[in-house]
């Protein structure tokens, strides 16, 4: 039962789902009321379909985290990284309460501001690597990779994650009511660290890192000139492939008018250009296939510095 409680829990939640629809009237808004169209039952057979739809609408997704997971795989065996990780260790030993509010924070904003916030996966293993390593339990470690995500789910500013369609009917901007968002950032982040600082302090330090997957052994000295290795050039790239995932997923246009990055991708995609070779076909999001292939580059880079 133990084995299979997560897999059994989230079993009764897609039930439990399923049985709302049976009850719950689906709809639309119409000049800002509600316009029902009654109930649309999900069946046994449907479950099936929304795996289906659940795949080809999130291809893109699902195919990020396998290739930030294969990475991070080979990663875990790169002697610049693994530097990199007891460095960064050592410094989250020393001053943990600080880097977990300083993670958290910078996650958190960037999350808030963002509607494609699944780019912070890339570097959310490392994190909790990090954390492992300095000796933190399982809880503060996700608490510290993942905190900034729920963090700025809760507090969005200038993201419209998930309430396009509220603005859009009620004919709202992204600014409407941004003092309460940014209160209401505050809160999730000061209420998230506060009770993420207590259970850290309350359990300590040990080693926890037998529950990392991505899990760096211990760099044993070598002999002399054998392992002079510079790391900057990885911390380079890795830094680079970050900052480009940041600007590539932030809604510029939708969010702060800014159409430098539309203006640039249409630019490289029009008949007059390359838009034959680019591929001209109408997309949801054009920041994506920039940023995908970018940032693949950059994990090969990475790998074999």
């Amino acid at each position: 039962m133990k084995k299979n409680g997560k897999t059994l829990m989230l079993f009764l939640i897609i039930l439990f789902l399923m049985v709302l629809t049976w009850f719950i009237p689906t709809g639309t808004f119409n000049e800002g009321a509600f316009v029902s169209n009654g109930t649309n039952p999900a069946g046994i057979f449907d479950l099936f379909v929304f795996v289906y739809y659940a795949f080809t609408y999130k291809a893109m997704d699902i195919i990020y985290i396998l290739m930030v997971g294969g990475a991070y795989g080979v990663l875990s065996n790169v002697a610049a990284y693994k530097k990199c990780v007891d460095k960064a260790a050592k410094l989250v030993k020393k001053y943990d309460v600080i880097s977990l509010l300083i993670v958290t924070l910078l996650i958190g904003l960037f999350t808030s501001m963002t509607n494609e916030f699944i780019v912070v996966l890339g570097i959310i293993p490392f994190i909790v690597t990090v954390f492992l390593k300095a000796g933190k339990d399982k809880l503060t470690a996700t608490s510290a990779g993942f905190g900034g995500l729920f963090i700025g789910i809760i507090g969005k500013t200038f993201s419209t994650y998930g309430i396009t369609t509220l603005i859009d009917t009620f004919e709202l901007t992204v600014t409407t009511n941004m003092v309460y968002k940014v209160i209401l950032f505050i809160l999730a982040y000061g209420l998230y660290n506060l009770f993420a600082i207590l259970h850290m302090k309350k359990i300590g330090s040990v080693d926890h890192t037998k529950y990392d997957a991505y899990c760096t052994e211990v760099i044993e000295k070598e002999k002399k000139g054998s392992n002079k290795k510079a790391v900057w050039p990885f911390v380079t790239v890795s830094v680079i492939t970050l900052l480009i995932g940041i600007f590539a997923f932030i809604s510029w246009e939708t969010s702060f008018g800014i159409t430098l990055f539309n203006d640039l991708y249409k630019s490289i995609t029009t008949p007059a250009s390359v838009g034959p070779i680019a591929g001209a076909t109408p997309i949801i999001n054009p920041y994506r296939p920039i940023a995908v292939p970018l940032s693949s580059i950059g994990y090969i880079l990475i790998i074999s510095i």
